[in-house]
């Protein structure tokens, strides 16, 4: 796997890169189309989110207690929601400006990721 990055990430040094021009996405609008992202920003998210969310769940339960245990599970959803609502609604309401200042950054950031 980390032959497969590094291989990548020279590539896309280098300038290349990978496009998906088969792809076709259905485009959801409305309510639906929210509804969808939250399911799949939930899901990928997970991946990152959920060892430390069980790692300081776990912790406060084995240190603390059922009680802190159970205040630290009820933070930490509540803060990853509010970052959640906060990420979404600026990406709604700001929609023209962020995509402009992207547009700007988004070949810059292709080289830096590659470096990375």
């Amino acid at each position: 796997m980390g032959v497969g990055l590094v291989v990548m990430g020279l590539f896309w040094l280098k300038g290349g890169g990978f496009t998906f021009s088969g792809l076709r996405l259905p485009k959801y609008r409305g309510v639906p189309g929210f509804f969808l992202f939250g399911v799949a920003y939930v899901l990928v998210s997970l991946t990152c989110t959920l060892p430390i969310f069980l790692a300081v769940v776990a912790t406060s339960f084995a240190t603390s207690g059922t009680g802190q245990g159970l205040y630290q599970m009820v933070s930490y959803g509540l803060d990853m929601g509010a970052v959640v609502t906060t990420v979404t609604l600026s990406a709604a309401l700001f929609q023209g400006a962020l995509t402009r200042k992207m547009r700007v950054v988004l070949p810059y950031v292709h080289r830096a990721s590659a470096g990375l």
